[in-house]
């Protein structure tokens, strides 16, 4: 009974955009002293690689040595967000209705620390944001999805795909998993399936890969690979992360500066 409570709040809950993968994590500059005119250098033509990779904007002021307070820099955060329309990677977003854009601080990987989630909703696009802190307690970013996500306790989500015109009633998706070691989440596969009767009410029967279909229930899955697998063997797989798993339903507020003060004070 719990298997089909998981896969009916999958459906349910999963919905369409495209996908994104984890960027790298997001963390402040350090403050350095202003050079004096003797001081600065001549420009050269070349940057090097620490100066590519810097993490900044134009106006952007330089972040302290030392992290603030997870919750400080949590609600300045949001407060950028709500203002400026801007996260921390300098990238502007186009922010829909207060009801639409919401976040929620809780603990959704399971490591015993708040993060920092975001739904954020526009006319034409929809993401999903994680951010905690790292190692050193500086803001980085765990998560990136071009979606909203489904998330389930054991530090796993789901992120919908589209539906293709042979997948039947399967809503394709993509299986994020945390990982401890670098306090993120990575994608682990993306699955597709593919549906006889789909194929045959189109009359490409005969594209269907019937010598995978072992158990002939009319449906094969794609499982991050080009081969089809049989529903016996997607159900297994399906089991090694579901098993034991919950829906989480985090408590979203809309994206207000009353919310933003009292979820963090």
């Amino acid at each position: 009974m719990k298997r089909l409570y998981l896969a009916a709040a999958l459906l349910l809950c999963l919905t369409g955009c495209s996908r994104e993968t984890v960027p790298a994590d997001t963390q402040p500059l350090k403050e350095t002293a202003p050079a004096t005119e003797a001081e600065t250098p001549a420009p050269s033509e070349t940057q090097t690689t620490t100066e590519q990779n810097r993490f900044t904007t134009p106006d952007a002021p330089a972040a302290p040595t030392e992290p603030l307070e997870t919750a400080v820099q949590y609600r300045t955060l949001l407060t950028t967000l709500l203002t400026d329309s801007m996260l921390p990677d300098g990238k502007e977003v186009e922010l829909g209705k207060p009801e639409e854009n919401t976040f929620a601080v809780t603990d959704m990987d399971g490591d015993g620390k708040p993060e920092l989630l975001l739904r954020l909703q526009s006319a034409d696009t929809c993401q999903e944001l994680l951010y905690g802190t790292d190692a050193d307690g500086f803001l980085k970013a765990e998560l990136k999805a071009n979606a909203e996500l489904s998330w389930f306790t054991g530090g796993v989500a789901t992120e919908a795909g589209e539906a293709g015109d042979y997948t039947g009633a399967f809503v394709p998706y993509t299986l994020w998993e945390y990982e401890a070691d670098v306090d993120g989440y990575r994608t682990v596969a993306y699955v597709n399936a593919l549906s006889r009767t789909a194929l045959a009410a189109a009359g490409k029967e005969d594209e269907y890969p019937e010598e995978a279909d072992t158990s002939n229930s009319g449906m094969v899955y794609y499982i991050g690979s080009d081969l089809p697998s049989d529903e016996t063997e997607y159900t297994a797989w399906y089991n090694t992360w579901s098993e034991g798993a919950e829906v989480l339903t985090p408590e979203y507020l809309p994206l207000t500066e009353e919310n933003i003060a009292a979820a963090l004070p």
